[in-house]
């Protein structure tokens, strides 16, 4: 009867353990580091640089300034993507 409770205690520790993990590598950043500098200051230039722009050409331009964005620093927009969702959604996790 004692070995039931320990062994449900035991699956309970193992499930939170699981937990822990699966929810760290979903929050892992794609970028992260010195790249991750590099490539939102560029990202911040290209966006400077379109402020003064209508609508319709930045549009084009940006996603043109995007695509060498990825080109230049080897990444995929996707990773780029959940990048800034990460940081956006965990600030203090970047660092």
């Amino acid at each position: 009867m004692v070995w039931y409770k320990f062994l449900g205690w035991w699956s309970g520790v193992g499930l939170i353990l699981l937990m822990a993990c699966t929810n760290s590598n979903q929050n892992r950043l794609p970028i992260k580091g010195e790249k991750l500098i590099e490539v939102l200051t560029d990202a911040y230039l290209a966006e400077a640089a379109m402020q003064t722009l209508t609508e319709r050409i930045k549009d084009s331009l940006g996603q043109i300034y995007y695509q060498q964005l990825f080109e230049i620093h080897q990444i995929t927009k996707s990773d780029f993507d959940k990048t800034i969702q990460l940081i956006e959604k965990r600030p203090y996790a970047v660092g």
